[in-house]
């Protein structure tokens, strides 16, 4: 083979190993090289001759890096070497973006109450776009990084992925900049110069002439724990990841307002979600068959459920009812209160909505608002009166 062609991956890929150190340059891109060594690492590195002087720079290793990202990493470093800029020298007191992310991975698993493969799957578009980066310091993770692999994903056709892969990112450098929960690093948030691809806002909930066929399918589960989960999401309005680690000390089953206390939010707003009359019975069912110091006891080394689609998924079959979805439930009951005609300020703070227009407002609201508002939907969601609606 050549030692200038065009580098793609299969023409890498196909490179035989040698017993010596070869370099090959990119024919798109003269100042990148790659280095092969006889015991088969490929390594690319940025290479460039100015104003007579010789810069070397290892960029990232192949397959990790694609070619993409390697020759935009070289224009970038071509273009501080014009400017006179020292291209090996890092900036001192900012730690790589890869140390930065275990930081994160392990602050991310305590806070989310998740294990190390649900990690993987929830930022997995975070770690294949941005993995290649790694190795720069965090505060080399400029804007034009991000906006060009948010293109360069929506470009192959997955919007939806781009989507996630802006979430993860906006939330990641949050956290990084973050006094009180993060790292407390100043650098500025470059995921904010995304703008995330439009998508329609589900509305949909269950209908009335849905809920015997719901309520018969839940029923027939004979996990108490996997049963009484989806009654009491319904009945509470709660997000999945909200109960899913609930503990028993949060559970209130004696005072006047029966409650439970949710410390970990998606708006970072501990807030007490009331347990209406008809909620009741499943708390107790469950206490009844208390195992340990969570509600929705699992027999796992996490100690309580995290995932069920799979038991969502066997419900919804066995109803007959399509298109419905975990999250549908608490939709479910935000939109019962409001047919109900209740306001959406207390729609919002029953479930939790966080609202700056309200924020005064909610300060005023007592517990007792929320849950007459909340026991109007849920008998109507429970009893099944078309009645009630007027």
């Amino acid at each position: 083979m050549k030692n200038i062609f065009n580098f793609t991956k299969a023409s890498i890929t196909n490179i035989n190993c040698q017993n010596k150190i070869v370099e090959y340059t990119d024919i798109q891109n003269k100042n990148l090289k790659l280095i092969v060594s006889p015991n088969g690492n490929k390594i690319f590195y940025f290479r460039k001759k100015y104003s007579n002087r010789d810069y070397k720079k290892k960029v990232g290793t192949f397959p990790t890096m694609t070619v993409d990202i390697a020759r935009s990493l070289v224009n970038e470093l071509a273009l501080k070497v014009e400017k006179g800029e020292n291209i090996n020298i890092k900036k001192e007191n900012f730690d790589s973006l890869g140390n930065v992310f275990e930081k994160y991975k392990e602050y991310y698993m305590m806070s989310h109450n998740r294990t190390e493969k649900q990690f993987d799957k929830a930022l997995g578009a975070f770690i294949l776009y941005l993995s290649p980066y790694f190795d720069k310091a965090i505060n080399e993770i400029t804007k034009e990084i991000m906006s060009k692999i948010f293109k360069d994903i929506t470009k192959k056709g997955y919007k939806y992925q781009a989507n996630s892969f802006f979430r993860t990112a906006r939330a990641f450098f949050n956290y990084v900049i973050d006094e009180k929960k993060g790292l407390g690093l100043n650098i500025e948030n470059p995921a904010l110069c995304i703008t995330k691809h439009p998508t329609e806002d589900r509305d949909r909930f269950i209908q009335l002439d849905e809920f015997d066929y719901l309520f018969d399918s839940i029923h027939k589960e004979t996990n108490v724990y996997i049963k009484n989960y989806f009654l009491i999401l319904l009945a509470t309005g709660c997000r999945k990841n909200e109960i899913s680690a609930l503990k028993w000390e949060d559970v209130d089953l004696i005072s006047k307002h029966k409650h439970i206390h949710i410390s970990k939010t998606k708006n970072g707003k501990p807030r007490n979600v009331p347990i209406v009359e008809d909620a009741v019975p499943f708390f107790k069912e469950l206490l009844d068959k208390k195992q340990n110091e969570y509600v929705f006891y699992s027999n796992t080394e996490i100690g309580h459920v995290v995932d069920l689609k799979n038991a969502w998924k066997r419900i919804i079959q066995r109803a007959g009812i399509k298109n419905l979805r975990i999250h549908d439930l608490r939709r479910t009951v935000g939109s019962y209160e409001a047919i109900m005609g209740n306001t959406e300020t207390i729609i919002g703070k029953s479930l939790g909505h966080k609202s700056l227009k309200s924020t005064e407002i909610y300060a005023r609201l007592n517990l007792g608002a929320i849950k007459n508002a909340m026991e109007d939907a849920v008998s109507v969601i429970f009893k099944k009166d078309p009645n009630d609606l007027g």
